[in-house]
This record gives C-alpha cells, sequence and structure tokens, in this order.
C-alpha cells in the first residue's frame, strides 16, 4: 500500500468513525417540561396548571437574571452570559455585546461569538488583547514541482502555526493547506495541470492569529512522463502488504478457484487446450471481457493456476487480434482496454516481449480508434458511457508506464498524450464532479445504475499504482450509506412475490443484490473498510447474501474480518434517516431491526439535473411497506430500453412519478427535432452532462434542492424546492415539505406532505400525482393502496392518503386497461397511452412494479397560488387496518392537521410554516382534540418563539418573539411534547 494512500486512509478512518456515532439531527423531546419557563398557559378542563413544574430553583449559588449585575458568565442563569458591561444578556443574542470595541458580534449556530480585530481574541463576549503580537517567522521555504502535476511547498516557522498555501495560475486565489499548529510545515498541492506555470506563496498564523506570509513564487508543473508509478508487477489493486495478507487466506484463495474453475473455465481443463480456450475466449471478447479478465488474472497470479493463466494469456490474444468495431455498440471497444491493462499487469510473466509489446501497441492504437470514429467517448463526463470510457483508459494505460520506453518514439509520444489525457480528465472533472454530485454517498441514478457509474476500479487503481494524491475520499467510504439506507425489505425470498431489495428510481432494470453490475456492488460495500466502518462491515457480512462472496475481487484482497464482524445500525443508534445533499436523496424508515417491517420513504430533490438514466422527478417519493405502495411507475426493458417512445414520453417524465403537474398548453417538449407528450411536468435542460461549474448555484443545470432536513428521532423532516425543474414560463415556485413521523399509524409512520405550488398563469391546471401498482379505492378525500407480499394472502401493506388541501378539490383516477402510461397531451392536443414498447422482459418484479394506476388530486378553483396537504398512513390488512385520524389547522401563515392514532397511543399536532414572516399567527383547534406533540415547521432558524396554547378554547396562538424561550432548531423546527 502507497504512503500517500495509508495517510489519506487514517485521516478518513478517524473521519469515518466519527460520521458513524453521529446521531443526526436534534430532538428536543423532553417528558417533563416546565411549561411556565416556555411561556404556554395550560387549560385541562378549565384548571389552569403546569404539569411537572414545581417552580423551584436548583439548588447551588445564587445566578442573576436577564439584565442583572454579573462579574463572569457562570453567574448569570442558565442561556445567558455575562457581556462587557458586566450584565446578562442571552447567550444567542448580540443586543448589548459591543465584543469590548475590538470586534463585531454574531449569532453562529445558535451562539453569540464575538469575531475580533487583529492583535485580539474573543473569551466570552470580549475581545482581550493578545499577549503575543508577534507573527511567526518563517524560513527555508521551498516550492518545487514533484510528479506529474504535484507541488509540494515546505517551510518552518520559529514556533508553532498553520500551515497554509495560496496558489493559481496568474493570481494566489486559491488555497489548501492544515490549520495544526507546527513548527515543520509541508503542503502538497494536487488538482493541478501538468506542465503549467503557479503562483506559489506560504502562511502561518499562531495561535493568536499572528500571521506571515512569504512573497509569491512561480512554480511549473512537470510533464505526465515524470508521473511516480510503482515499478514491478502487479501494481494496480494490490502491494507487497495486501499480497501476504491474501496469501494467508488459505481457504478463501481455494474457494476463489472453485468459484472460477466453474464458472469461467467450463470449456475444457486442460491448460493445453489451446484451440479450445481461443474459441471459448472469442465468445468473451464479443460481450464483456472486463468483468471476466480479472479471475483469469487474479487466479492465475495468486493460486499460481496453469489452467486460468493458459485462459488469461489467449483472452489476450483474442483481444489484439479481434477487428476494432462498433457495430455492436462502445461496450466492447472500451472494455477490451481494461481487460488488457489487467491481464498485463497481473500476468505479466506469463507474456513474452512480443506478446508484452503487441499489447501495448493494441492499448494505444485502440484509444486512437476510439478518438477517431466515436471521440466524445473519451470526454471527461462522470455521469455517462465516458466515465468508463476514461476507467477502461486509465487501467490500460498505467501498467505500460515503465514498459513503454522500449517501443518507438512515435508509440511513446502517443502514450504519452493520452495518458495526460485521461489522467487530466480525472484530475479536472471526474473526480471534482463526482465527489461533489456524491457528498455524502448516494449516486444521483439511484440504485440500479449507481454502482456501476460510482465503481472503485479507477480509485483504487491509482492510489495503488501511483505515489502521487490519493484519490480515495469521504465519500467513497461513505458510498454503503445510500444502499444501507435504501434496504427496503430482507433477503429474497425466491419462492414468494419477492419485490427487489432497493428502491427503483431513475432507469432500472432491478435492483436485488444480483445484478449484471454486483461485483460493484460488493465493491462499493468493501470501499467502507478502507474506513474502519464497522456498520460498513456489518452490512458486508450481514446483508448482502453469501453467495456473493468471491464474486468481486474486493472481497478476496482487502476483506480482513470475519463472517460476524461489524455492528449494527440499531445497536450504535443510527439515526433513520440520511440526507445526501446534492444527489437530493433523503431515505426515511422507521426501524433496523427488522427490514420486513420496515416503512420506507424515499424523497429526492437534486440540486442538480443530468440526464443520463435519470427521471424528471424532483421533489418525488416512493413508499415502501411490505412491497411497492407509492411507486415510480413505468418501465425500462419491460416498455423498451433506454430512447424508446415510452421512455421518452412516459417512463422519464414527471408524470410518471408521485411529484407534481402544472400544465402548460403551449409549452413544447421536444428532442432534437422530435416534439415529445407535454404531461405538464418538468422541464428538458439544454445541457445533458454538466460539470462541476454547471452544477453549481449559477450553473446552467443548478437546482435548489434539499433546502432543509433534520432527524429528530421521533420523527423527519425534508423540504424540497424543484422550482428550477420546471420552465420559468409556467412556474415560480413549487417547494414541498414532508414531516415524516414515526409510531403514528399503530406502531407505523405517518406522513404529512405539504406542498406550496405557484403558477404563472392561474388558468395552468395543477395536479398532485400518486402512482400504485394495484388499482386505488377512492372513499371521498381518502385513497387506499394495497400491496401483497405474496407469503400470506391476508398480509398485505396498506396506505391511505387523506386529502385536507386544497379544500375545493377533485380526485381523478387514471389507468388500468388502455390507460396505464396514460398522458392527455402527446404535444399535439391529443392523449396518448404509451404502451407501444411493452413487450416484457420475463423478469417478474419489474414486471409487476412498473404499475398501471394513477390518482390525480387537482383544484377545482383556478388559482395562481395553491397549497396542497395530504397525510399519508400505513397500515395492515389483516389487523390494524385503520387510517390515521387527520383534521386540517390553519391560519394566515400557518397549515397543518392533527394526527390521532387509530390505536390511541399517540397524536400530534403538525404545522407548517411559511417563512420569513413576522409571525404572530392564531389557529382555532378542532373542539375536544388534545395532542402529545407538536411539531412545527418552517420556522426560521435559530429564532425565538413564544406558544401560547389554551386547549380550553381551543386555540394556539404561536409568534415569532426575540423574548421567546422556544428557540426553532438550525432546520427551523420546534418539537415540545405538550402532556
Amino acid at each position: 500500500m502507497t504512503k500517500t494512500m495509508r495517510t489519506m486512509m487514517a485521516k478518513t478512518m478517524r473521519t469515518m468513525m466519527t460520521k458513524t456515532m453521529r446521531t443526526g439531527g436534534r430532538s428536543v423531546r423532553s417528558t417533563m417540561r416546565c411549561f411556565s419557563s416556555l411561556g404556554l398557559a395550560l387549560l385541562v378542563a378549565g384548571t389552569v396548571g403546569a404539569l411537572g413544574c414545581h417552580g423551584d430553583r436548583p439548588h447551588g449559588p445564587p445566578q442573576g437574571s436577564l439584565g442583572g449585575l454579573c462579574y463572569e458568565d457562570g453567574t448569570c442563569d442558565e442561556g445567558l452570559a455575562c457581556n462587557d458591561d458586566g450584565h446578562c444578556v442571552r447567550a444567542d443574542s448580540c443586543e448589548g455585546v459591543d465584543c469590548s470595541g475590538h470586534g463585531t458580534c454574531e449569532v453562529q449556530d445558535g451562539a453569540a461569538q464575538c469575531q475580533c480585530e487583529s492583535g485580539y481574541h474573543a473569551d466570552g463576549l470580549s475581545c482581550i488583547e493578545n499577549e503575543d503580537q508577534t507573527p511567526p517567522v518563517i524560513s527555508d521555504f521551498q516550492a518545487k514541482a514533484v510528479g506529474s502535476a504535484l507541488i509540494e511547498v515546505t517551510w518552518m516557522t520559529d514556533e508553532a502555526a498553520t500551515s497554509q498555501v495560496d496558489y493559481g495560475e496568474g493570481a494566489t486565489d486559491r488555497t489548501m493547506g492544515d490549520d495544526e499548529l507546527v513548527t515543520d510545515h509541508r503542503v502538497v498541492l494536487s488538482g493541478l495541470a501538468t506542465e503549467t506555470t503557479y503562483q506559489v506563496r506560504a502562511r502561518s498564523a499562531d495561535e493568536w492569529g499572528n500571521e506571515a506570509v512569504t512573497d509569491a513564487t512561480d512554480v511549473s508543473t512537470n510533464g505526465i512522463d515524470a508521473l511516480l508509478v510503482r515499478t514491478g508487477h502487479p501494481i494496480m489493486f494490490i502491494d507487497d502488504q495486501v499480497l501476504a495478507q491474501v496469501q494467508q487466506k488459505t481457504d478463501d484463495l481455494a474457494s476463489f478457484h472453485d468459484r472460477v474453475l466453474s464458472h469461467y473455465m467450463a470449456d475444457t481443463d486442460d491448460p493445453l487446450d489451446t484451440l479450445t480456450i481461443r474459441q471459448a475466449m472469442d465468445q468473451v471478447t464479443g460481450y464483456d471481457p472486463r468483468n471476466v479478465a480479472p479471475y483469469y488474472a487474479m487466479d492465475g497470479h495468486l493460486n499460481q493456476d496453469p489452467l486460468a493463466k493458459a485462459y488469461g494469456k489467449q483472452l489476450v490474444l483474442s483481444l489484439i487480434e479481434r477487428e476494432m468495431t462498433f457495430a455492436n455498440g462502445d461496450e466492447e471497444v472500451r472494455t477490451s482496454l481494461f481487460a488488457l491493462g489487467f491481464l498485463y499487469d497481473w500476468l505479466y510473466d506469463e507474456l513474452d516481449d512480443s506478446l508484452r509489446a503487441r499489447v501495448r501497441s493494441r492499448i494505444v492504437d485502440t484509444l486512437d480508434f476510439i478518438q477517431e470514429n466515436r471521440s466524445r467517448l473519451l470526454d471527461p463526463n462522470f455521469d455517462l458511457h465516458n466515465r468508463l470510457a476514461n476507467v477502461c483508459a486509465l487501467l490500460g494505460l498505467l501498467p505500460l508506464f515503465h514498459d513503454i520506453q522500449a517501443d518507438g518514439a512515435d508509440v511513446v509520444a502517443r502514450y504519452m498524450a493520452w495518458l495526460n489525457v485521461i489522467v487530466d480528465n480525472f484530475r479536472r472533472y471526474i473526480l471534482p464532479d463526482q465527489a461533489w454530485a456524491t457528498e455524502g454517498g448516494m449516486n444521483e441514478m439511484g440504485w440500479a445504475y449507481a454502482a456501476s457509474y460510482s465503481g472503485l476500479e479507477p480509485y483504487l487503481a491509482w492510489d495503488f499504482a501511483v505515489d502521487e494524491e490519493p484519490w480515495l475520499s469521504d465519500w467513497q467510504g461513505d458510498f454503503f450509506y445510500g444502499f444501507l439506507y435504501g434496504m427496503r425489505n430482507d433477503k429474497i425470498h425466491w419462492d414468494a412475490k419477492h419485490w427487489d431489495t432497493f428502491p427503483y428510481w431513475g432507469d432500472v432494470w432491478n435492483t436485488q443484490y444480483y445484478v449484471p453490475f454486483q461485483p460493484n456492488l460488493v465493491g462499493l460495500a468493501a470501499s467502507g473498510m478502507f474506513y474502519d466502518n464497522d456498520v460498513a462491515k456489518w452490512f458486508y457480512t450481514q446483508a448482502l447474501p453469501v453467495s456473493s462472496t468471491y464474486m468481486a475481487m474486493t472481497d478476496l484482497l482487502y476483506r480482513d474480518f470475519g463472517p460476524d464482524a461489524g455492528t449494527s445500525p440499531e445497536s450504535v443508534s443510527l439515526p433513520m434517516s440520511r440526507l445526501f445533499p446534492h444527489s437530493g436523496y433523503v431515505l426515511m424508515r422507521d426501524r433496523w431491526d427488522d427490514l420486513n417491517a420496515n416503512t420506507l420513504m424515499a424523497f429526492r430533490s437534486g440540486s442538480f439535473y443530468a440526464f443520463n438514466h435519470n427521471h424528471r422527478d424532483m421533489n418525488a417519493f416512493t413508499i415502501f411497506y411490505k412491497g411497492p405502495l407509492a411507486i415510480d411507475s413505468g418501465g425500462y426493458n419491460v416498455c423498451g430500453q433506454w430512447g424508446s417512445s415510452h421512455w421518452w414520453n412516459y417512463y422519464t417524465r414527471t408524470v410518471a412519478h408521485n411529484s407534481m403537474l402544472v400544465y402548460d398548453p403551449n409549452e413544447v417538449f421536444k428532442h432534437g427535432s422530435t416534439v415529445l407528450a407535454n404531461d405538464g411536468g418538468q422541464k428538458m435542460f439544454e445541457i445533458s452532462s454538466p460539470h462541476l461549474e454547471d452544477m453549481l448555484p449559477g450553473g446552467a443545470n443548478h437546482l435548489d434542492g434539499v433546502l432543509r432536513y433534520e432527524d429528530g428521532g421521533d420523527y423527519a423532516y425534508v423540504l424540497g424546492d424543484a422550482t428550477k425543474a420546471y420552465s420559468a414560463d409556467k412556474l415560480s415556485l413549487f417547494q414541498r415539505s414532508v414531516a415524516y413521523v414515526r409510531n403514528m399509524s399503530y406502531d407505523h409512520p405517518a406522513m404529512i406532505i405539504y406542498d406550496h405550488v405557484v403558477a404563472t398563469q392561474a388558468d395552468f391546471a395543477k395536479a398532485y400525482l400518486l402512482h400504485s401498482i394495484e388499482e386505488p379505492t377512492v372513499d371521498g378525500d381518502q385513497v387506499l393502496i394495497h400491496i401483497d407480499t405474496g407469503d400470506d394472502p391476508n398480509d398485505q401493506g396498506l396506505l391511505y392518503q387523506t386529502t385536507l388541501l386544497p379544500e375545493q378539490h377533485q380526485l381523478r383516477v387514471v389507468g388500468g386497461s388502455g390507460q396505464e402510461f396514460y398522458v392527455d397531451d402527446d404535444g399535439t392536443g391529443s392523449p396518448h397511452n404509451y404502451i407501444e414498447d411493452c413487450t416484457g422482459t420475463g423478469y417478474v418484479p419489474t414486471e409487476r412494479q412498473k404499475g398501471a394506476w394513477r390518482v390525480e388530486v387537482q383544484p377545482t378553483e383556478s388559482s395562481a397560488e395553491d397549497f396542497f396537504l395530504h397525510v399519508l398512513s400505513i397500515a395492515d390488512e389483516a389487523d390494524h387496518s385503520d387510517p390515521v385520524e387527520a383534521t386540517l389547522v390553519q391560519s394566515a401563515h400557518l397549515r397543518g392537521a392533527l394526527l390521532q392514532d387509530p390505536d390511541g397511543t399517540d397524536s400530534i399536532l403538525v404545522l407548517f410554516a411559511e417563512g420569513n414572516t413576522d409571525l404572530a399567527d392564531s389557529l382555532s383547534l378542532p373542539t375536544g382534540q388534545t395532542f402529545a406533540h407538536i411539531l412545527v415547521v418552517g420556522l426560521d432558524p435559530n429564532t425565538h418563539y413564544s406558544l401560547d396554547l389554551d386547549l380550553g378554547h381551543d386555540q394556539l396562538t404561536l409568534t415569532r418573539d426575540d423574548s421567546g424561550t422556544l428557540l426553532a432548531s438550525d432546520q427551523g423546527t420546534l418539537y415540545e411534547q405538550v402532556q
């Protein structure tokens, strides 16, 4: 393992261990709250009282109240701090705080802080003159190019200080460094271009903030021929340390060989039967050499198996002698690069000098062939086929680095040019693009394609083969969380009406563990092991099917723990929801202990749009309990593949998802010159594959996405803004808030969905969508959806939906034979059912989950602005089958529902506030109904409120009040126990 990799892993392990134990959002529940301290006047049956409140002050020294005199913070009441004038002030308010006249007061993270001027430091709410006014002395400053595109900056200081380097092309406008206080400083600048001049200067500040800065100096990076590639073979994915560990796994090595023998070498067991082996390998090269080559290479090298070596050598010959063609698509050509590089590296000693030279020439020729015939395939896109083409090119080129000098000058020049292009593609585009888009661990393509487009291969290959900057970072270590939180059922029961393991999102052929890209899935789970994450170990050993073992090289190479290793999410109290901020997924569940009893709600509001395998589904949700209840409808492969009429006009469009339609009859949706259906949904973006500048705020593909998210234990809350996903000509606002309240429908959750939609014209019809597999039952304002597990006819999951807003609305049911994938406007004003491509694939779960029904909730009165409020609850068919009782409550700036659990064990008032208002609203409560908790969302973050609750008069008043004792969380929520 390389030094850079070991250093990175040590740092990331510390980060990941912290993340693993993080408990998530804020819960402010208190079972014994003194209501008088909250400013609550509680009237129960006409009697004024404060439950559990005795008014006694705690024992201890007297404390100063607000405005009282003090001499230090500890002499003020709780929540108060002593200011410069010796008076008790609120610790979260800058009122009366002047920071001793040497700074400015700011409220950050709910607390007042002094930002002091140079020469002063903060001490409570005061700025105190530094004892030390002398900046560090910098000596021995050096900046030099190392490797292919790195600059190493070193210097010394006479006292412990920070290490920061400012740099850039023509200006020092970027910064890299560390705030640790040291005297020996070293910063390596990465992400640079080869053969480029940068200005570089060093900065160091001591503990008092006194800073020293060097003059800027020019440094030119080296060319790609200076790349620090390890010598010897193999260099990709393994080093001496890993090899020694693998050699101790004798049982694993034997099992791996048996699998390779039975699955990939069934044609002959005679290493000398060259003709039979070659015929078999000619078949392999025609479909997927990438997934086959590692088995021969690893079995041949690690087990020294002569049969595997023979298959691997014949695969090399087949690949280099096969005609290059795109007649069957790009898969064969690009994956041949991966296979040749892997075989060259791992079976190096089995190939003579002549054959190695032929491989080197073939790899360079293949890249030239791609450039001449499909040049865009090697563009630096992280979300298209280009990513895999760049991965394959990288793995083909790296092992040749030291041998290439034996070839002619022309081959060397072409090789170095390609290596420079591919490495630069990763450094400048693919790595930063994907790290940002996949922050937190979830790819925007969901579960079917996520593993394929985010596989570990390039990062592991680079970090083992090259002694330069590491490419493994936080998002790869977090990636298993998307699969962990997305588990919607237990291991598959093949004899029952099973459903795939993960949600269907984007293009989906299936999402079970046994998918074609399954080796990547195992690799993603194994990636957690590089970060010593015990929950990742649990997921890998307990959640993945046993038959997955040895299907991926990562298992054999890197797993160094036993079958019972790891810690379950439940045992470390892992939060039951998680936000993946830029892909926009929020996964909300109500239990870890029994997957088959879990209710999984998946919500998505991405902060960018990318075309490939994605749908126009921002602010959409799905719900799974015992089966898919609220679904994404339509089919991939079962209703035509990528690019079919069904795919363009229904499956990828908003009409197929549980989101919102706003229909402008004059809107035109087009692909090229082809006019598509006008479903009233989200727009077509001009940039199909964005780079980071396109995804960041201000970029053409930027969406606001998730604005707020919180997991409070009893609830999860998310606010998504999909306004920019729609044409600005028809829509000026679409925000959706979701409150997922656990243990509110028997022991299941209730989900409250609140939509604020503003169209540019009042006559643009709006429609809230709810899709299902089975025909829904509609009774007044209530919809009922069933799903059958298949194990027991009485074991069915139920989803109830009650519409509370708009108050004047109609429910329209669309679906069934002839209207399965129905759109009102095919682009010419005529309706159409896009079922022509639905011939089926034979894979039963995908066939079932394409669905056939939807409910549309539409306002009956035309208005530019509308509010939608729906309460959804889970129940069971056999028993516990009643819906949550939901009653609408609202005022000018508050809308919500009072929910009563059908079994009478709990109740809650959920309110959605209209933000950015000087809230002072009173609303009437249902007569005679009480509630145990109140959840208010949409408030101004870190802001004080007072709440007056008069149950005797069925009245509630919520007021923004700087002197109020209720403080909204940093996500704008209040959650309080009432009785």
